[in-house]
């Protein structure tokens, strides 16, 4: 157990990823920002910061396997294909990706084999923003019997959706609500799901994603951006 005078050291939690419903097209490029936090009693508001961009492609819209797009590169950085021919840039090389308020850039070479056509492109849009990590809005402590209303609203800035996850042990669950609601509510059924946690030793996720389709080299494209912002919390 920690005491004041401890440095506080949380768990490794993954949290569960967003999955991207609206893949009804030739392709998914995702830029991402993913911000953790947790509050040391000896050094306050702890963050630590990564980024990740990561590519998928399908000849038609309607395939159920990935295709390869050839050479993939995000903000001039390459991604590698993966085994399942997705494409992935994460870790110490992705770390140094820029992602400003707009123009993130995507090169792809293309692939004459598997029909993905070759373009580059910039998106307009920049990163959503969730306000409520750093105006302590963000819930420390979740009761499962009472369930919880996770503020949103003015704390979603520039967001078509948000992904929310709770985590706590082994359990996980989720909502994806709009960029406008007010709030993201768990009922004291679905908290239920959750073991209860240690203190500070559950997760709460909150990630906005912005999106845009476009064509591109003569084919539909999904760009995104998300930021996900976590949290460790205590679920009681």
């Amino acid at each position: 157990m920690n005491t004041d005078n401890e440095p506080f050291t949380p768990p490794e939690i993954t949290p569960p990823a967003y999955s991207f419903s609206r893949f009804d097209a030739n392709g998914l490029l995702m830029s991402k920002k993913i911000s953790v936090s947790y509050y040391d009693p000896l050094n306050g508001l702890i963050e630590t910061v990564s980024k990740e961009a990561e590519a998928r492609f399908k000849y038609s819209a309607f395939d159920t396997f990935y295709s390869d797009a050839g050479a993939v590169t995000c903000q001039g950085k390459g991604l590698s294909l993966q085994n399942n021919k997705t494409y992935l840039l994460s870790g110490s090389s992705a770390n140094t990706l820029a992602f400003p308020d707009s123009f993130v850039i995507w090169n792809v070479a293309g692939n004459n084999v598997t029909g993905i056509a070759n373009f580059i492109l910039s998106t307009s849009d920049g990163m959503p923003e969730y306000k409520g990590v750093y105006n302590n809005s963000i819930p420390s402590d979740i009761s499962r019997a009472n369930g919880v209303k996770i503020p949103l609203g003015a704390n979603i800035v520039g967001a078509d959706s948000v992904f929310i996850t709770l985590t706590s042990g082994t359990k996980s669950i989720s909502k994806t609500v709009g960029g406008m609601d007010s709030y993201c509510e768990f009922s004291n059924t679905e908290l239920n799901s959750l073991p209860a946690s240690a203190v500070k030793s559950a997760l709460l996720q909150i990630a906005p994603v912005k999106f845009d389709v476009t064509l591109a080299g003569g084919q539909k494209m999904y760009f995104a951006n998300q930021n996900s912002y976590s949290k460790y919390i205590t679920i009681q």
